[in-house]
């Protein structure tokens, strides 16, 4: 990544690409450890992210943010029960400070429920996976990924009736989905 970033920086100002490089690794060593961590995840170090992440946790105010971020390493290390977690924490710190705090923008959890049910489906707890999907969806229900994911889950039970149901509500809320298709 840092490489990347110092090729580039050196063609935009003529400077040289090492000694950029050098700069920026200056700067990553004091760095706060949420970037590091973002750094070290993009670097594939994922035992590192891991616990660059928790430092970060423990240190921040609001930790939803970093809690998917951390449960992203997890997913990815194969670790879908700690992943569960960090994402379920999250979930419910977001729900909570809604509901203490005046929401000036509302911010949808329904992509955070559909990650925590796409970590059901892999841990294969299917009944948990439609329940997350059912939180997206209250969350929006406009969320169309959540009707493509629901529809899947009925077809795996011959439920054709709901499998049609689903699907053609996710076409008419986002109907470019299927235009890509043709």
């Amino acid at each position: 990544v840092l490489d990347q970033i110092s090729e580039n920086l050196g063609r935009q100002t003529g400077d040289s690409p090492g000694e950029i490089r050098f700069e920026l690794e200056h700067y990553m060593f004091d760095a706060p450890p949420e970037l590091r961590a973002y750094q070290a995840h993009a670097e594939g170090r994922l035992q590192d992210a891991l616990k660059l992440y928790a430092s970060a946790i423990d240190a921040a105010h609001f930790k939803a943010t970093l809690r998917v971020d951390r449960a992203t390493v997890f997913y990815e290390a194969g670790q879908l029960d700690s992943a569960l977690a960090e994402l379920t924490a999250a979930a419910t710190e977001m729900k909570k400070r809604d509901n203490k705090d005046l929401v000036y923008v509302y911010d949808s959890k329904a992509l955070l429920d559909e990650r925590i049910a796409v970590t059901y489906l892999r841990l294969g707890k299917l009944d948990s996976a439609r329940e997350a999907l059912g939180q997206a969806l209250q969350e929006d229900l406009t969320y169309s990924p959540a009707h493509v994911y629901l529809a899947y889950l009925a077809m795996a039970r011959q439920d054709t009736a709901t499998t049609m149901s689903e699907m053609d509500l996710a076409v008419q809320l986002r109907p470019t989905i299927c235009s890509n298709y043709d």
